[in-house]
């Protein structure tokens, strides 16, 4: 046996990450604001809907039955129209058109009749 010591091989250095392009990458809140920008009655309804949850929270604290069931009714109808604000918005940015293809081939033969 051997006392000489076992050598140790040099670390290979690890090689680096290709170069990423630089993007500007926004923040929460610098997105949010594009977005209510776009489509500004979303967070319309979502203030009223908060606004009138509240109301309700409040008038029931108060004990006051009558009005509470006021503003969950109206809470209600503000949360409606904000998923119905939601939903139209949806329908106008997805794509819809001739470029769409067929569920099946019947579907295919009915489109080319319907076309000619």
């Amino acid at each position: 046996m051997s006392t000489q010591p076992v050598p140790v091989p040099a670390p290979v250095p690890e090689p680096e990450p290709p170069a990423a392009p630089e993007q500007e990458l926004e923040t929460f809140g610098e997105r949010m604001l594009r977005k209510s920008r776009q489509e500004p009655l979303i967070p319309v309804g979502m203030a009223l809907t908060v606004f009138a949850l509240t109301g309700a929270i409040v008038q029931s604290r108060r004990r006051n039955a009558a009005s509470m069931n006021h503003w969950l009714r109206a809470r209600i109808v503000a949360q409606g129209l904000t998923v119905a604000i939601v939903v139209a918005y949806a329908y106008r940015v997805l794509p819809r058109g001739p470029d769409r293809a067929p569920a099946s081939a019947a579907a295919a033969d009915a489109e080319g009749e319907r076309r000619a």
